[in-house]
């Protein structure tokens, strides 16, 4: 009890911001009485994230003290901040204080302002004392010495009132600066231009006494503040997951694919369906998540290029119940607009929404929506990869569908040949007029890889009785047989 591990845990206390998604970065929240250092370019979000955290201090019943080294007025600071869902005019009142130290650090230099703060911590005892605009101490003629010696007293009052306090900075400086290197933690807010879009990220590059989440991470403002989604492989590639079960078979409502898959796809694996635009991955995914409902297991559909509502109503003429299901509550289809996507936003979402509904089954309509979303396409495999296993984690068995080029032989992805991110693969295509499916991989299972002809009737996805291994043969007769000798079905 007494231990170098119980003594770890008495020293770092840390407290929730309730900022989506920062806690999670910070390694659960910020490392109390410590001083941190939030900087970035004019418009990264710095103002917005401190007063969203100083909102949530004064929430939560702690004194906040929130000094500005700006020339412009509280006044035009709070029209900004006033539009916000976070702000509550009510703690400006009682618990949150905005003062000016623009005066003290013209006239008389950090010594000055320094003064200020300790006169203000001793009067008010902060719980949190942010500084914003410090680089506005560049206007005088302050050396590195004096910037040294105030970061390193602002230390000491804050540990001394344990007090966390924020620096926030308009501009990176070098890694030798007294900034960057008197610090407990360093986050840097960015723009970034990604070819026509600019996005923003954040990334917090050193974190005194706490892990956190390496590298750098999507985030977006909304009315709500600041919402942040970390990177899916950071956030769980190191999950600890269900493997497939063989021995547990999930039906995908075709008896005779069934019987191929030797009585269904093998549980909490991930599935690809493959093929050409229009030959039935989408009718085949659904009916998927139908045959759950009967199983009495609930069902996610996670799409991107066909609407709610018209999928049900395609799904209904063929005889595919999925309306019902829906206002049941048994499917939940979440469907997402092709536009300026963020792929650890749609990653986020995804997850949540199992978690809500305890889904045990998912189809994720068109992986090329996920693909476009990532603005750096090299990590799209590491992507699904760590989706993969948290969804497994969740004891979930996946379906993604994937298109491919219309009467192409090559049925390689450079998005899906990751072993990681898919154990089985079944694939559709057109073959000489008609539809044709297979299934040529399912992992550590014996199957059928027979290819047969199939059509879409008014009860869904329909097996024909004639078989044949490509599209050159068109013969009933011949009787294929698996490797181990056991006759085709």
């Amino acid at each position: 009890m007494n231990g170098p591990e119980h003594l770890s845990e008495e020293l770092v206390k840390r407290r929730k911001t309730n900022i989506y998604g920062l806690d999670e970065l910070l390694g659960e929240g910020l490392v109390e009485n410590n001083l941190y250092l939030i900087e970035g370019p004019s418009g990264s979000g710095k103002t917005i994230l401190a007063n969203q955290i100083a909102f949530e201090y004064a929430r939560q019943g702690h004194t906040v003290l929130y000094i500005t080294l700006m020339s412009e007025s509280h006044g035009k600071l709070l029209r900004q901040v006033r539009e916000f869902t976070f702000f509550d005019p009510e703690l400006l009142l009682s618990r949150l204080q905005f003062i000016s130290g623009y005066r003290a650090l013209i006239e008389d230099g950090l010594e000055g302002l320094q003064n200020l703060i300790l006169e203000l911590v001793e009067k008010h005892a902060p719980k949190l004392l942010i500084i914003d605009g410090f680089s506005t101490y560049r206007m005088t003629s302050c050396t590195p010495l004096e910037v040294s010696r105030f970061i390193h007293n602002l230390n000491i009052f804050c540990s001394t009132a344990e007090s966390t306090a924020m620096l926030l900075n308009a501009e990176k400086q070098p890694e030798d600066n007294p900034e960057q290197v008197l610090v407990d933690s360093i986050i840097e807010m960015q723009m970034v231009p990604m070819g026509l879009k600019t996005v923003r990220q954040i990334e917090i590059h050193k974190l005194r006494g706490s892990k956190h989440l390496m590298g750098r991470h999507f985030f977006e403002i909304s009315d709500d503040g600041i919402k942040i989604y970390p990177r899916a492989e950071a956030r769980w590639s190191g999950t600890s997951y269900k493997t497939h079960a063989p021995e547990l078979r999930k039906s995908l409502g075709i008896p005779t694919i069934d019987r191929v898959l030797n009585g269904g796809l093998p549980a909490f694996s991930v599935t690809v369906i493959k093929g050409d635009s229009g030959t039935g991955k989408t009718t085949l995914g659904t009916q998927f998540l139908t045959t759950g409902v009967k199983q009495n297991e609930t069902g996610l559909y996670f799409g991107f290029y066909e609407r709610p509502e018209a999928l049900t109503a395609r799904m209904e003429m063929i005889g595919i119940p999925l309306g019902q299901h829906v206002r049941e509550g048994r499917i939940k289809l979440i469907w997402n607009a092709p536009t300026e996507l963020i792929v650890d936003k749609l990653a986020d979402g995804l997850i949540t929404e199992v978690i809500n509904t305890g889904a045990t089954r998912v189809f994720i309509d068109g992986i090329d929506g996920l693909v476009e979303s990532a603005f750096h396409r090299s990590r799209i495999q590491t992507f699904l990869a760590a989706i993969s296993l948290k969804l497994r984690s969740l004891g979930v068995t996946c379906l993604y569908s994937e298109e491919i080029p219309l009467y192409s032989n090559n049925l390689r992805s450079e998005v899906t040949e990751l072993s990681a991110v898919v154990d089985n693969v079944i694939v559709c295509r057109y073959s000489d007029g008609g539809r044709t499916i297979s299934v040529v991989k399912v992992r550590e299972s014996d199957f059928d890889p027979t290819t047969r002809p199939f059509h879409i009737s008014s009860k869904g996805i329909v097996i024909d009785s004639i078989v044949y291994r490509d599209r050159h043969q068109s013969t009933a007769s011949i009787d294929h047989r698996r490797p181990n000798g056991t006759p085709s079905i």
